[in-house]
């Protein structure tokens, strides 16, 4: 987990929510996100029922998605949100979350 790096100038393409707070849940996602090249947390928000987690690329979504539900039994849901359009490339710019709710 040494190549996390939390910064604050690093755009936010997805978000990874997790819910309820479980620290093996968080531990096991982090090191996920870790073993991706070039993909980093931007930022973290602890929340009363789990906790967010902004990373720098969309890419690592669909890869998370089929190790959270190899490794824990829970529901997943995906999201995306329009956030800009990029006007010289034409193309609409959307931020992806992912929730996965754990059955206690």
């Amino acid at each position: 987990m040494e190549n996390l790096v939390y910064t604050r100038e690093q755009r936010c393409e997805a978000i990874v929510q997790l819910r309820p707070y479980n620290q093996e849940l968080i531990d096991f996602v982090k090191n996920q996100i870790a073993k991706k090249p070039g993909v980093f947390i931007s930022k973290e928000v602890p929340l009363k029922e789990g906790i967010d987690f902004h990373i720098t690329s969309h890419k690592i979504i669909r890869n998370l998605v089929t190790q959270l539900k190899k490794q824990f039994k829970g529901e997943v849901k995906l999201s995306k949100k329009l956030v800009t359009f990029d006007r010289a490339g034409g193309k609409r710019i959307h931020r992806v979350t992912l929730l996965f709710r754990l059955k206690e």
